[in-house]
């Protein structure tokens, strides 16, 4: 999986009159635990538009006071509901020997041929929740999709890899071909076609015997 370094400050100060006096300087406060230690710190607004704004998903290299850096992955953040800044996000420490849990992008390869043919593509997951070891995660699950026909649809259980391990439900829909109207329409067009090919034949003339 790709890798983003942000670098940041150590808090000092986490009480609610230091944690406004960060957000007016533009920063974000953040922590980040699930190491040795709780470690509460600040950076630039600027450093998380690459990993909040996008679609995809990364493992994050904080690089903290310029000291030791560390592996991380963002689990949750809060926005302001008025301005939509950010106003606090929350880290995870990684660490390589040992599996996390993770969103990961689903990559619909391909263009279903019910779609060619009318239907329409309907992608009910854009995330799978895997879990795994670093080296194992890939940047998306790349998931075939070109020989789905009208009607029908991917269960996630249908999903196989080799490296992680899926966490969602097995049963649910993963995607499907459905029936538009157009299609609909095709097929009544193609009924009617041949309904009047079959008005139009002569009837056999009749024969004395």
């Amino acid at each position: 999986m790709d890798i983003i370094e942000i670098k940041g400050s150590i808090r000092t100060e986490v009480g609610k009159k230091a944690t406004k006096a960060v957000r007016r300087n533009n920063h974000v406060p953040c922590v980040i635990y699930g190491g040795k230690e709780t470690i509460h710190f600040e950076a630039h607004s600027n450093e998380f538009t690459k990993i909040v704004f996008t679609d995809k998903v990364y493992i994050i290299k904080l690089a903290i006071d310029g000291g030791k850096e560390v592996n991380a992955i963002m689990k949750d953040i809060q926005f302001n509901p008025v301005t939509d800044k950010i106003r606090h996000i929350d880290f995870q420490e990684i660490g390589e020997t040992k599996p996390f849990i993770i969103d990961v992008p689903v990559n619909y390869v391909g263009q279903p041929i019910g779609a060619q043919a009318g239907g329409n593509f309907s992608k009910r997951r854009r995330y799978l929740t895997v879990k795994g070891l670093l080296k194992d995660i890939p940047n998306t699950l790349d998931i075939d999709v070109k020989d789905l026909e009208i009607g029908q649809s991917l269960r996630i259980g249908d999903v196989k890899t080799e490296t992680v391990t899926i966490l969602d439900s097995a049963q649910l829909t993963l995607c499907s071909v459905n029936v538009s109207r157009l299609a609909m329409k095709n097929a009544e067009d193609e009924e009617e076609g041949n309904a009047d090919a079959t008005e139009g034949e002569a009837a056999p003339a009749a024969t004395e015997e």
